[in-house]
C-alpha cells in the first residue's frame, strides 16, 4: 500500500492525482485522503518549498 511519503514524491514532481493513483494502484480518493492528512499536520510546508 502506498504511504504518504510515496504520494508526496509524486506530488513534488508535479504529477497529477490521477497519474499518481495509477502508479501506486490506489484510487484517486485515497490519494486525496493522503494529501489531506499530510497538509493537516503541524509544521507542514507547501510542496514547492
Amino acid at each position: 500500500m502506498a504511504g504518504e511519503l510515496e504520494i508526496l514524491h509524486y506530488f513534488a514532481k508535479g504529477l497529477s492525482i490521477t497519474y499518481s493513483a495509477e502508479q501506486v494502484h490506489i484510487s484517486k480518493h485515497t490519494i486525496v485522503a493522503h494529501w489531506c492528512k499530510m497538509t493537516g499536520k503541524p509544521d507542514v510546508n507547501p510542496i514547492t518549498e
